[in-house]
């Protein structure tokens, strides 16, 4: 993410993707997940379900708890955010296979 950094800002994907990483770490990295999460927030992007369902997995549902409240986030309301519909995209017509020929 440093690297992107210098290049691009690194979005919720971005941070998911490397709290996972922590979470599927053997052992798990419980300090760069939470490094990682106190830089999201800093940059002020929302956590997902999914960012604290890999930090939970990381440092436990206790101290993901307690970071969050320490961080401004609820907890119960990203974790609620797995249920909403996600945005829609807009339709793109299929590739005709014609076309190739």
């Amino acid at each position: 993410l440093e690297r992107m950094g210098r290049e691009s800002q690194p979005d919720e994907v971005s941070y998911n993707s490397a709290i996972h990483g922590c979470a599927n770490a053997r052992p798990p990295d419980y300090v760069e997940a939470e490094r990682l999460f106190r830089a999201m927030r800093a940059a002020q992007l929302q956590p997902t379900a999914s960012t604290l369902t890999a930090l939970g997995a990381v440092v436990g549902p206790d101290r993901r708890d307690a970071l969050c409240a320490s961080l401004g986030v609820d907890v119960s309301e990203a974790l609620g955010s797995a249920g909403r519909q996600p945005p829609k995209h807009r339709k793109v017509q299929p590739f005709a296979r014609s076309s190739l020929r």
